[in-house]
């Protein structure tokens, strides 16, 4: 029996903190590659083939998997159907990469405004589950993700860890996330087993001096062989580890990092304070376009699961808009991620037919402190904000920012065409005030327009100089 991995996760997530350790005990003993699944280690093995493959038989896969998603959405997606029926398509119309200029882009706006539509008729067949991301200006947008388009996510993260050198996915992983953010100021831990992860998890809301130190301790005992994380996290912990010279008595074989920008000199540090190389994934909450850099630095596009198309923005940059190939319970076909990709014709050293791309801006937030010493990484001050706070008021603004103007002062920008609740300003401010202590004043600041920018950040520090 398959049990469905959105199942898992919601099960563990919304059980009590009790009930959460009582799953870490009994799920230990199970390895890794039998909680992953028969589905992940199928898309793995096809992978590690594919990666092999000449660039034109890439294509030719992208398209067959494109074309049976085209006659899916005609046939089971209402919102595709209407759009197709109002140009006069039939999926025998799209059966290149090239054809996908028939179809409309599609906006975050768009699933809003047609969520319903854009679902499956016969969804529940792909096992799906309910994911959210916070969009492009701070305002939520939920999804569904399927159980299939998940094993692909996965399997293709796990293909480029083995770039890096490791064989097994039974090994042992620490990880610096946003994993501690329902937690957070329950409990003053700054690591603990993960059952689920089959990881020990680190509080990536915790990084002040005196928690970083007992971090190294369990990191040195634990002697993790991959680390994942966000990059900025994994710099304060590295900076701290510098500049206390305290000593690591491990070196992980991979460091993956994630889901923000990672300037070259955070690399930097990084790569020296854990002696080992960076391998920078890039993806989204959707899984709608990935790539990886592989062991010769090159960022690699993963065509087996997503089609990657660019457009021009008003300010001459191009940016990413992508096709999933396998979330059939909601299929986003020429959808706008919206950063900024610089793509190159090369062909890597490392011999992969796989798309490569030159540069990309993804994610960029800044890092805030706090007075009383502590360092937030935007991504975990993001991941904060869309669990704590957005996914529990009753009217979710079209933009949120949050500036860093002083040690002790936030403003909180915020654009909304409906009136924000009393209530829901409460909720804002008091977990506010719990991540970043008393005595900050937070000001809330109530915009007339929507901004219109380059590239939008949740967070901003005047303060900050990391």
């Amino acid at each position: 029996m398959r049990i469905p991995y959105a199942w898992g996760f919601k099960v563990y997530k919304n059980s009590p903190t009790w009930l959460q350790r009582v799953f870490d005990i009994a799920l230990k003993p199970i390895p890794r590659s039998v909680m992953l699944g028969s589905g992940f280690h199928e898309k793995l093995k096809f992978l590690r083939e594919s990666e092999k493959w000449e660039y034109y038989k890439l294509v030719e896969f992208q398209e067959k998997a494109l074309r049976k998603l085209i006659e899916h959405a005609y046939r089971n997606v209402p919102y595709y159907h209407r759009i197709m029926k109002e140009r006069n398509l039939h999926p025998s119309d799209i059966k290149k990469i090239e054809d996908l200029t028939k179809l409309p882009i599609l906006t975050k706006d768009d699933i809003r405004s047609n969520f319903s539509d854009i679902i499956a008729l016969n969804y529940k067949e792909f096992k799906p589950g309910l994911a959210y991301t916070s969009g492009s200006t701070g305002k939520p947008l939920e999804f569904y993700l399927d159980q299939q388009n998940r094993e692909w996510e996965y399997a293709s993260q796990w293909r480029q860890v083995f770039w890096g050198g490791i064989k097994d996915v039974n090994i042992k992983i620490a990880t610096f996330r946003g994993d501690f953010v329902f937690e957070y100021g329950k409990s003053d831990k700054v690591a603990r087993w993960h059952g689920l992860y089959k990881e020990m998890i680190f509080n990536s809301y915790l990084l002040d001096k005196e928690h970083i130190l007992k971090m190294v301790e369990i990191l040195n005992k634990f002697k993790p062989e991959l680390i994942k994380g966000y990059p900025h996290v994994l710099y304060i912990v590295s900076k701290t580890i510098e500049e206390e010279n305290l000593a690591l008595t491990f070196s992980p074989r991979v460091i993956q990092t994630s889901s923000e920008q990672l300037p070259s000199y955070m690399r930097e540090t990084i790569e020296m304070t854990f002696n080992t190389k960076i391998f920078d994934w890039y993806s989204q909450s959707e899984y709608v376009v990935s790539m990886g850099q592989c062991e010769y630095g090159t960022y690699h596009q993963t065509m087996e699961t997503g089609i990657m198309t660019l457009i021009e923005d008003e300010w001459g940059f191009e940016r990413l808009v992508g096709t999933g190939l396998w979330n059939y319970s909601m299929p986003f076909i020429n959808y706008v991620v919206g950063d900024i990709i610089e793509s190159e014709s090369i062909k890597c050293n490392c011999g992969r037919g796989l798309i490569t791309v030159k540069s990309l801006e993804g994610r960029i937030n800044d890092i805030v402190i706090t007075p009383s010493g502590k360092a937030i990484s935007g991504v975990a001050f993001d991941h904060y904000v869309k669990h704590r706070i957005l996914h529990y008021i009753s009217t979710i603004p079209e933009y949120l920012h949050f500036i860093q103007t002083k040690l002790d002062e936030l403003v909180v920008e915020i654009y909304s065409t409906k009136s924000l609740q009393e209530a829901d300003i409460n909720l804002l401010v008091k977990e506010l005030k719990l991540l970043l202590g008393n005595e900050v004043d937070i000001k809330i600041k109530y915009l007339d327009k929507l901004p219109k920018v380059k590239k939008w950040r949740i967070v901003e520090s005047k303060v900050s100089k990391i």
